[in-house]
């Protein structure tokens, strides 16, 4: 006798099934991990948001960082639900009540440890970067992790696979002879890179390198469209790593700079749910034939 799923269990597969997919593609050469669009992702223009810091021309960190927070939503309804922006129809509030928490600074910008420590505080609660304790809106939910001055996209792979979102920190370099200046930096939610995988194994490992980086830059093209955001697809990254001198040898997005002007990224900050993904899908499939045998012991036999 065939059995049928429980509706809710058979939609929280076909969910998790279609993220899944979505996470790991692979074709002859390369592969995608996360997604080469901005589906389920917020598109906030830091520029038209008011109250932020400059009135939101410093503010990329928090405003990137919300437009990961609605992809966490869309895409973990029943652990966020819509608690890291409470208001859909004004998700600029979130943005201007991050950003102190995050220690924006008119005219510098974002640290990556500003970052991490407001929104840990903001979700988690605890004391965000300028000491300020927080309650946090949706403690016990959620793993942070970060990674500063990376030599390898291994860790943005690791944790765009396991459904995690990710902001990235890239500083505007340039070079004189042999000396490089940074030049402040810039936030960008990231949605997906793809390496090239030289071995075939659907795994990056020792020898496979970067071909491109998909994200989302929150510094539109004017102050007046509020969801105007730049989605930029498939942005070049150089095969080698740039000695930056004392900045360390860092990924080069080179689809963005030229001549004597590097964007170089600085670091990665991300979060997921608790489980994480991986393990909530062992989750749903354990219900589901958990389910699936308790049916078969009632049922009598045809």
């Amino acid at each position: 006798m065939a059995q049928v799923l429980p509706r809710g269990i058979a939609r929280a597969l076909l969910v998790l099934g279609i993220w899944v997919v979505v996470a790991v593609s692979a074709q002859a050469g390369s592969v995608l991990v996360g997604q080469d669009s901005s589906t389920g992702y917020g598109m906030l223009n830091q520029r038209a948001i008011s109250g932020a810091c400059d009135d939101g021309e410093m503010a990329c960190g928090p405003t990137a960082t919300v437009n990961s927070f609605i992809y966490l939503q869309n895409r973990y309804p029943l652990v966020y639900g819509t608690r890291l922006v409470p208001d859909m129809a004004h998700p600029e509030d979130t943005v201007t009540q991050l950003a102190p928490m995050m220690g924006c600074v008119c005219g510098s910008g974002t640290t990556l440890s500003g970052l991490l420590a407001g929104k840990t505080a903001y979700i988690q609660g605890g004391n965000d970067a300028l000491g300020v304790p927080q309650t946090g809106v949706a403690p016990g939910t959620t793993t942070f992790e970060s990674q500063e001055d990376p030599g390898s996209i291994a860790w943005l792979v690791e944790q765009l696979a396991k459904g995690q979102d990710v902001e990235m920190l890239y500083g505007h370099y340039t070079k004189d002879g042999a000396t490089f200046t940074r030049n402040g930096g810039h936030w960008v939610t990231v949605t997906g890179v793809t390496y090239n995988d030289n071995n075939n194994n659907n795994n990056f490992d020792g020898g496979d390198t970067p071909a491109n980086v998909s994200f989302i830059d929150p510094y539109g093209n004017d102050n007046t469209t509020l969801n105007g955001a730049i989605f930029r697809q498939n942005v070049a990254m150089a095969a080698g790593l740039v000695n930056a001198g004392g900045f360390g040898n860092l990924l080069n997005l080179s689809g963005l700079g030229g001549g004597d002007d590097y964007k170089l990224i600085d670091g990665w900050v991300a979060e997921s749910p608790i489980p994480e993904p991986a393990t909530l899908v062992l989750l749903v499939l354990g219900l589901a034939a958990l389910s699936t045998l308790r049916r078969r012991w009632y049922s009598p036999m045809a």
